[in-house]
């Protein structure tokens, strides 16, 4: 690609743009973004071109200019097909468009997105961004008040994530899901009380037949069952012969997430306790749903900035996870990027280095590219950029890692 020389290069900024993104600098991004696009468009490269309209997309989404962000994807997506794209770009811009047409509230918009994405994905054997899609699909069917085909989604996905073990991911889309039928729920709660004459029965999506929508069991809503009732409730399910552990551990989760949306902490914190203390009683003290209940509950204890109990909530799930799993389990480097973190914030910055350097190692294995690793990949960097701002690198290893990361920063 030619350029004149004064010129920058259209790949440089680009890829300056990306890493803009990455740090959160959005509208910096769009600026960088957009010089590259002109300097693709100048020659043509199509490749370029859809690159810089994708990423300007993801810029403006964050930024909260959907409209915006949905120009950009819709551009990128036109001329990928007029280039036969790969399945997998295909595929992303489709679910990104989705989301965009959801933050417009175009939900019928999202809804063919989705539902042109899925099979790409599906063809692709890509479980992953099947699941993801899918649960996209549950949200936006909670929004047009389709009860059924959220649930079933919902479940559909769930299914795939624990089919890959991944709960991480299974985690994500019990939060989208629940987020998103909460706010549903709470239109139709404001609707009905601004007199528009929508009574609070004549919503499908508060319906007794909504049981099987994810989140739509979630109290707090329009049915306004008590706390207590769906605790006893989940007790029974828990203790039944074969129950679904994680399926309960997910409305344990809902519900205690409801209590905090409420600002009622202290009982989402009894929930969660009272489920950890029924899940040791039936499974004994090492079982796979404590250790990831007591994640959330960690995650609970430092919004509170409850540190001292959210050091020891993490070392507990920590030692589950060892007690389960041999020590390259993906679950053992999230529970050490969990407590590394929590040393950040305190200004552990030494302890918080050893526990990335154990975590990021064994997160690689199970992709770069993998959300976890790039979070624990993401936070390393943040904590060596704070450091060298706050003039405590000397408080770091000379471990190769730290040192080769420390090079990067410095030429960004």
């Amino acid at each position: 690609m030619q350029q004149h020389p004064q010129e920058p290069n259209a790949d440089t900024l680009l890829n300056l743009g990306i890493n803009q993104i990455h740090q959160y600098q959005f509208a910096v991004a769009v600026q960088t973004l957009q010089k590259a696009l002109a300097l693709f468009n100048r020659v043509p490269d199509y490749p370029g071109i859809v690159s810089a309209l994708t990423n300007l997309g993801v810029a403006y989404r964050n930024l909260k200019q959907p409209e915006q962000a949905i120009l950009c994807y819709k551009q990128a997506l036109d001329l990928g097909r007029q280039m036969g794209a790969q399945p997998f770009f295909m595929a992303s811009a489709l679910n990104n468009l989705g989301i965009s047409y959801i933050d417009n509230q175009h939900f019928q918009s999202a809804l063919a997105c989705f539902q042109s994405a899925l099979p790409i994905y599906q063809q692709m054997r890509d479980r992953r961004g099947e699941a993801n899609v899918l649960g996209n699909l549950s949200a936006t069917h909670h929004h047009l008040k389709h009860p059924q085909q959220a649930g079933d989604c919902y479940q559909r996905a769930i299914q795939i994530a624990r089919s890959l073990q991944d709960f991480g991911l299974e985690t994500s889309l019990v939060q989208l899901v629940t987020l998103h039928a909460r706010q549903v729920a709470q239109s139709a709660s404001a609707e009905a009380n601004s007199g528009t004459g929508m009574t609070r029965e004549a919503s499908p999506q508060q319906s007794s037949g909504s049981e099987k929508a994810a989140g739509a069991d979630v109290p707090g809503g329009p049915e306004k069952r008590s706390a207590d009732l769906w605790v006893k409730s989940l007790e029974t399910q828990l203790r039944q012969q074969g129950a679904d552990d994680l399926g309960v551990l997910d409305k344990f989760n809902q519900l205690g997430e409801t209590c905090c949306s409420e600002g009622k902490n202290a009982e989402a914190e009894a929930i969660w306790l009272r489920a950890l203390e029924l899940l040791q009683q039936i499974h004994g003290e090492n079982n796979l749903a404590s250790g990831l209940l007591l994640r959330r509950l960690a995650k609970f204890y430092r919004s509170q900035q409850q540190y001292s109990d959210a050091e020891s909530v993490i070392q507990r799930s920590l030692h589950i996870f060892q007690q389960l799993f041999d020590n390259s389990h993906p679950l053992i480097g999230v529970s050490f990027n969990d407590l590394a973190g929590l040393y950040f914030r305190q200004g552990r910055y030494r302890e918080a280095e050893a526990l990335y350097l154990q975590a990021i190692p064994i997160l690689k294995a199970i992709g770069d590219q993998h959300p976890d690793t790039q979070n624990a990949l993401q936070n390393f960097q943040h904590l060596l950029q704070q450091a060298q701002t706050e003039n405590r690198l000397a408080e770091l290893s000379d471990h190769q890692l730290t040192q080769a990361t420390l090079r990067a920063i410095s030429l960004l």
